[in-house]
């Protein structure tokens, strides 16, 4: 019986360690372990890098009544250039130069801002959020009737701005993204009668940005 007893006990716990081998690890054909390996989450990966974009979209000028400002006159073309450097994930540092048009009957204005933007970015691995803030200097044409005739004027003025965007990344080294920026500036124009006019507005942008 003592016999008996021993060899149902050994019988017992060698079921259970072939029940522990089962549970815990999986064999795959003979003499081989299939182990489970989990990936590793994606992390977010920075180098600072220079990039060079370009924009192009609608200008929609204020409506402040002339000649304080451009109440009246008509949406136009917004477009330009920059270079752009990201320090940090969440800043970059930009100089471009732009180019915007508007009118009212015979009375047409263009304007050449050259601008220094900041970029405060919220970084992720696709989609990328930001809001913006920079200054320049504004540099406007102005065609408009004098009571005889139609006269061209010139002038320049300082000018800030303020906007925010979303940026979509498609590639390592392209992103396309979509910018709002409202800006104000008041060239100095010397034959203009009264006020300077506000040249500013609101412009709506997509944008193309290529890393190097």
């Amino acid at each position: 019986m003592i016999n008996l007893a021993r060899k149902t006990g050994k019988c017992t716990l060698a079921a259970m360690a072939v029940l522990v081998m089962t549970v815990f690890v999986v064999p795959d054909g003979w003499g081989r372990v299939v182990r489970r390996v989990y990936p590793e989450q994606p992390r977010y990966a920075f180098t600072p890098a220079p990039y060079v974009y370009g924009k192009f979209g609608m200008f929609n000028p204020n409506d402040e009544g002339f000649p304080d400002g451009l109440d009246g006159f008509s949406s136009g073309f917004f477009g330009g250039l920059g270079l752009g450097y990201r320090s940090t994930p969440f800043l970059a540092f930009e100089g471009e130069i732009d180019f915007y048009e508007t009118d009212f009957g015979p009375e047409d204005l263009r304007v050449t801002p050259i601008v220094f933007n900041f970029r405060f970015i919220y970084p992720t691995p696709s989609v990328e959020p930001y809001l913006e803030a920079g200054v320049g200097i504004y540099f406007a044409e102005f065609e408009f009737f004098n009571g005889f005739g139609i006269e061209t004027d010139t002038g320049a003025g300082f000018g800030f701005h303020l906007g925010a965007g979303l940026d979509f990344k498609i590639s390592p080294g392209i992103i396309v993204g979509i910018e709002l920026r409202w800006f104000t500036a008041e060239p100095d124009f010397s034959d203009v009668f009264g006020p300077d006019p506000d040249v500013g507005g609101l412009a709506i942008n997509f944008l193309l940005r290529a890393l190097f």
